[in-house]
């Protein structure tokens, strides 16, 4: 069995025969909202950051909403890659067949 989140051009290619093309790009979706929740999370999470008045909960919350903004940023754009480069894959294998 694929695992989804390793699925790419190359494995998209290879699923066509299977139910997971029907999901790769709704899933791909909803992965992208999700970090895109978790990155304005973040964002607001350092902007209350600021409000603080003890240092210590300061530099903690700090640290743990950058590493959020990270991670989720990271995400996203792995997805956003990841789905553009089946898109093109796709239209070039379109325009093959043609």
């Amino acid at each position: 069995m694929m695992v989804l989140a390793d699925c790419d051009s190359q494995t998209y290619s290879q699923t066509q025969g299977h139910s997971m093309k029907y999901y790769w790009w709704p899933l791909q979706l909803v992965l992208t909202l999700v970090s895109a929740f978790f990155l304005f999370f973040g964002i607001d999470l350092l902007r209350g950051a600021y409000g603080l008045n003890n240092p210590f909960n300061f530099i903690m919350t700090f640290f743990a909403a950058s590493l959020m903004i990270l991670i989720s940023l990271t995400l996203m754009a792995g997805f956003i890659v990841k789905m553009v480069r089946v898109y093109k894959k796709m239209e070039t294998q379109k325009t093959n067949k043609s």
